[in-house]
């Protein structure tokens, strides 16, 4: 039989072997667990008897004094509910007597409940009586009155004595209680003791058996780690998942000492490479937004000229008032222009900067300049734009466009969602342009001597638009002369990087 274990045991799987050897020990402590917890539950449930029977005969104390306390104030005012707290109260001795003779276990402790229940009996026949006589208008009731009133002396004498007895008895209890305690922690402390050194034996058995050839396979692995390819080959302990770790273990490491030196030449030449491309992306990146930048710079010349002409006409005509205001809406956009060396700002940035703008412009034209802003269905803090765009357009719109005409005009801008891109259009009923001189705008000419700053400002907004969009089809204008001009502006919608 003992070959037949020791055989099943060397063909078993770890799991099995420690399925079995986990069991035992689980079994064992199971077993010693509920062993202590049925002591112990015995050991609660005789203090918590004891305890109790000392709260019962505490409350037949508290219950003999308020009887007295009950008639007595009956019989000095003659209030029925003092006789009817006196009787709840009788009754109430009675069933707390009851529940202490069902649990008393000695002579003495019994005799003295039949006492504590005979005299309680004559108690409650003398206070009846007294009771009945005082209705009846007997004077005589005094008499009755005074042998209970006795009679409750001699109970709380009685329950005295219970209470001493009960006590004497829970110490002896107790007494036992403490030696058996003490006998039965030295038990347990013997059988603990034990019970971990035939574990401590039994999980060195097991490591031993299951993970000295694991170890060995773990050290021969950081070996290779390391570097150290020529390993010996492994003897195999057991036909256990360890035995197939092992024989597929001798497999790999030959296979692993010709494939390690070819990854690891290739993995050279690929990190080689891989830095390469991330250098000339950054590269490409970093000239992308110099450019942006240095496009986006030279516009601020531009609108400051003309700016700046405006402000110098109002501060002539002595309109102080008007010249802080203008002052302060300049402010705002130069703000907003030199803040920052950000690329991209939001389309509510760029608005708000319009609205700047035209207030500047609507000191020049008065009446004559009327200007519509509609983004219904957008939410323009979220979407972006190229930094300083709108404003290059619309000053085009108002100075080229309408301050031309007597009557001045209107100048609406509405942006859109179509689709995945942000549609802007700037619309005036102006002058209008030349077919000639849209073709011009649009080939992004950097000089011009008839247009001057205008052709300068528009064409440096395409070139940012079409850097920012990847293609040229972001800026159309459409325009006919005497009617007005349409610039539309088509990019797509980026998300905001926080």
């Amino acid at each position: 039989m003992l070959i037949n274990l020791k055989k099943y045991w060397y063909n078993a799987s770890i799991r099995k072997k420690l399925l079995l050897f986990l069991g035992a020990v689980i079994l064992c402590i199971s077993t010693f667990s509920i062993q202590l917890l049925i002591i112990t539950y015995s050991y609660i449930n005789n203090f918590g008897g004891s305890i109790n029977e000392y709260f019962k005969i505490n409350m037949l104390q508290q219950n003999n004094v308020r009887n007295e306390q009950f008639i007595t104030k009956y019989f000095d005012d003659l209030q029925m509910d003092n006789l009817a707290a006196f009787n709840q109260s009788v009754d109430s001795f009675y069933v707390t007597l009851q529940e202490i003779n069902n649990n008393s276990h000695s002579l003495e402790a019994y005799l003295l409940i039949r006492s504590i229940q005979n005299s309680f009996d004559s108690y409650s026949e003398e206070s009846s009586a007294a009771i009945r006589m005082q209705r009846d208008g007997n004077k005589d009731f005094t008499t009755h009155y005074y042998k209970a009133y006795r009679i409750n002396h001699y109970i709380d004498s009685y329950l005295s004595q219970l209470l001493e007895l009960s006590l004497r008895e829970g110490n002896t209890v107790y007494d036992h209680m403490v030696r058996d305690a003490k006998v039965i922690i030295l038990v347990y402390a013997l059988f603990i003791l034990l019970f971990l050194l035939l574990c401590l034996v039994l999980i060195f058995a097991l490591s031993n058996y299951l993970t000295k050839p694991i170890e060995h396979l773990a050290k021969l692995s950081l070996q290779m780690s390391e570097g150290k390819l020529n390993i010996e080959t492994m003897a195999v302990p057991s036909h256990d998942e360890v035995g197939t770790l092992t024989q597929a273990f001798n497999v790999m490491s030959s296979s692993i000492r010709k494939l390690v030196s070819d990854l690891q030449a290739k993995s050279v030449i690929e990190a080689r490479l891989h830095r390469e491309e991330i250098k000339n992306v950054k590269n490409r990146e970093l000239l992308k937004e110099a450019r942006f930048l240095a496009l986006q710079s030279q516009i601020n010349p531009h609108f400051l000229f003309n700016t700046l002409n405006t402000v110098s006409r109002v501060v002539t005509l002595d309109r102080s008032a008007d010249a802080i205001k203008l002052i302060n809406s300049l402010a705002g956009i130069l703000r907003y222009t030199m803040g920052d060396n950000k690329a991209h700002a939001t389309l509510q940035e760029e608005l708000e900067i319009i609205e700047q703008y035209v207030q500047i412009q609507q000191y020049r034209f008065g009446d004559r300049l009327k200007v519509d802003i509609d983004c219904k269905g957008i939410e323009t803090g979220m979407v972006t734009i190229p930094r300083f765009t709108l404003q290059p357009i619309v000053e085009n719109s108002i100075i080229h466009g309408l301050e031309p005409k007597v009557e001045g005009g209107h100048l609406r801008i509405k942006a859109y969602i179509d689709k995945d891109n942000l549609m802007i259009k700037i619309i005036d009923n102006g002058v209008g342009i030349h077919k000639g001189k849209i073709k011009f705008i649009l080939q992004r000419k950097s000089k011009e001597k008839a247009g001057g700053i205008k052709s300068i400002g528009l064409s440096n907004v395409i070139n940012r638009l079409i850097s920012f969009c990847g293609h040229k089809d972001c800026y159309t204008i459409k325009s006919k002369q005497g009617l007005g001009t349409i610039v539309i502006i088509k990019v797509p919608i980026k998300p905001i990087k926080r």
